[in-house]
């Protein structure tokens, strides 16, 4: 206690430089951060959560676009052909080579068309029957059936 006593002034003026440079050093500190925020070369941060807020917007917006048409395509797909199955033969006894043949096209479900090409001496015929679930309404030959079961396998 006695030395606060006797010493008392010296230890007052230090507790007020020290508070004069603290106090300064706050005001510089202040000025800073004023012109970090402030400055026109540079954004505020207020300004730059907000970009980033219309990006991640932008981006949640964009990514529910590609969602659709992702799901639009794989609902398409299912409808677009994936199983081919040919078979050639010969449809007359005395016709070589294999020209004909019994194209079947199916989708996911088996539905599709099946193409049967019958090549004779007189000419060409070329036959299309819808198929739905493997099946169709017409009568289907040996080649034709055998074409649908390769699809199937594909």
């Amino acid at each position: 206690m006695e030395f606060i006593m006797n010493y008392s002034f010296e230890i007052i003026i230090g507790l007020l430089v020290i508070n004069l440079f603290s106090f300064i050093r706050l005001i510089v500190l202040q000025k800073k951060y004023t012109n970090y925020m402030t400055k026109s070369t540079a954004k505020n941060v207020e300004g730059l959560i907000n970009e980033y807020l219309e990006q991640v917007e932008s981006s949640v917006n964009k990514l529910k676009n590609i969602d659709n048409r992702v799901e639009n395509l794989e609902a398409e797909i299912l409808t677009c052909v994936k199983k081919v199955g040919i078979v050639r033969y010969n449809a007359f006894e005395n016709m070589g080579s294999n020209l004909c043949f019994a194209l079947a096209l199916l989708d996911e479900h088996n539905d599709g068309v099946v193409i049967n090409g019958i090549h004779g001496r007189d000419g060409c015929m070329t036959y299309a029957k819808p198929i739905k679930d493997s099946k169709s309404e017409y009568n289907l030959s040996v080649e034709e059936v055998e074409a649908i079961d390769k699809a199937k396998k594909f």
